[in-house]
């Protein structure tokens, strides 16, 4: 079981402090969205400041519009209509 012991770090993932931080695994997230711009307004620049950033972010939209895959993008993320 890894604990979650500061806001964001997992036990499992995370040095001593004083140590250097342990090196972890690239990381992708998948996304699924329906009819929820505003969400992912907040959401996309949050999965971004992440540390260490997720090496890709894929938004599944299942609403499939226009709109969603220009804000996805212009986020730097990638957009799969479903």
């Amino acid at each position: 079981m890894v604990a979650e012991t500061q806001p964001g770090r997992l036990s499992g993932a995370t040095a001593p402090p004083g140590a250097a931080p342990a090196s972890l695994p690239p990381v992708g997230i998948v996304v699924p969205t329906w009819h929820d711009d505003a969400a992912l307004d907040a959401l996309l620049p949050r999965l971004r400041a992440l540390d260490p950033p997720p090496v890709d972010v894929l938004v599944v939209d299942g609403a499939a519009s226009a709109a969603t895959r220009a804000r996805v993008e212009s986020a730097g993320a990638r957009w799969l209509a479903s």
